[in-house]
């Protein structure tokens, strides 16, 4: 059996394309093992939330207080380095995930926003309009505290999105919005 599949695998294919193969493979299987690994260690760490900034719910603009975060909390988080508004244009995505937090009231939800400095007027202004009609938290993170005391957060687009439980660690990461596998572990985790 062993001297048919070495046949068989060199008469497919060379040395160097399965050398590439297995390099593929393996680049693979470490970039998952990272992923987890960086997930391990970003639920074993307390979230830290900004200590100042701007707090924007049903449309009424407030200083930040850190007790606007208690209980089982979904955070998004929309860092400086995207375009803002694009990311609150696809804020909609996420009011069958609003609904169920609030029949439910079984956690809440925040979008932590670190805009640019040069658009923070304009989107504190957009978002005081658009949450009107929104039973979600957003919190303009002035001073960018919220990428300095999580920096696992701003290492890819992956994290900027978990629900946190009482303790304020993370229990899932990720978009509970992607598919319905990822909505079932998102209620799960809930429980």
């Amino acid at each position: 059996m062993k001297i048919q599949t070495k046949i068989l695998a060199s008469s497919c294919f060379s040395g160097k394309t399965i050398m590439l193969l297995c390099i593929m493979m393996l680049s693979c299987s470490c970039s998952f093992i990272d992923t987890y690994r960086d997930i391990q260690r970003f639920e074993a760490t307390p979230v830290t939330f900004p200590t100042s900034g701007v707090v924007i719910k049903e449309g009424k603009v407030s200083e930040y207080n850190d007790s606007i975060i208690k209980g089982k909390t979904f955070v998004i988080f929309i860092d400086s380095s995207e375009c803002t508004d694009c990311r609150l244009s696809k804020m909609r995505s996420f009011d069958k995930l609003r609904a169920l937090g609030d029949n439910t009231a079984s956690f809440d939800m925040v979008c932590i926003i670190t805009p640019p400095s040069e658009q923070k007027e304009s989107v504190t202004k957009k978002i005081a309009h658009y949450s009107k009609y929104d039973s979600m938290t957003y919190v303009i993170d002035t001073e960018g505290a919220f990428c300095s005391n999580n920096p696992i957060v701003t290492r890819s687009w992956k994290y900027h999105y978990f629900l946190i439980n009482e303790a304020r660690l993370p229990v899932f990461v990720g978009n509970p919005t992607d598919s319905d596998r990822m909505l079932n572990a998102f209620i799960e985790a809930l429980l």
